[in-house]
């Protein structure tokens, strides 16, 4: 088996230990880090829901499949957008969490850089690849990877778009997992703190 495969069906349990620890070592309070923290999240998640929008929701299921090729709104600027949603969303955990800035940058590398999101982007890649040949060739040669366009590539012919509810409803169990993560660091702000 193809361990990208692996990673692929288990991306949603793998940051669980992570996360786990992040709680346990979490000192929340209410400060300038916090709130940024905060902000990072709705804003990494508001990227993911938009996302999310134009790719439908075959793209929230454990084997490689799509509608179509996502190439309009934030896929008309980078080629993965849930993945730099997902980032922003981890960054803004562990400043609201106010772990230690160590964590912040082990996360940051680990899932973004080296491990989880480019085994799981060549995997993506290879499957498109087969799937749309020269549509996605042309997509992958006008819209970076990873570092977002300037301008809005033009050359997309998708304009699928699900409206807000499908997608929240697509988006349900990532919300709730947020929700389930604030509930705990408030909790443990308010409890556990001194």
């Amino acid at each position: 088996m193809d361990i990208r495969n692996f990673i692929f069906k288990n991306r949603g349990v793998i940051p669980v230990p992570i996360v786990l620890y992040l709680i346990f070592s979490s000192n929340p309070g209410i400060n300038f880090y916090s709130f940024l923290g905060f902000v990072l999240i709705l804003l990494g998640e508001s990227l993911r829901i938009n996302s999310v929008r134009y790719a439908g929701g075959k793209t929230r299921s454990v084997h490689l499949k799509s509608s179509d090729l996502a190439t309009n709104g934030p896929y008309a600027y980078v080629r993965n957008p849930i993945y730099i949603g997902n980032t922003i969303i981890w960054c803004g955990a562990v400043l609201l969490s106010n772990a230690p800035f160590l964590l912040a940058t082990v996360f940051f590398i680990f899932f973004f850089f080296c491990l989880e999101y480019n085994v799981i982007i060549s995997l993506e890649e290879e499957y498109l690849s087969k799937e749309y040949g020269n549509q996605y060739i042309k997509y992958k040669k006008n819209v970076p990877k990873l570092i977002p366009r300037f301008s809005k590539w033009d050359g997309g012919e998708n304009f699928y778009k699900n409206n807000l509810v499908d997608t929240i409803k697509i988006e349900k169990s990532t919300l709730q997992g947020l929700g389930l993560f604030f509930l705990i660091i408030i909790m443990k702000s308010i409890y556990f703190i001194n």
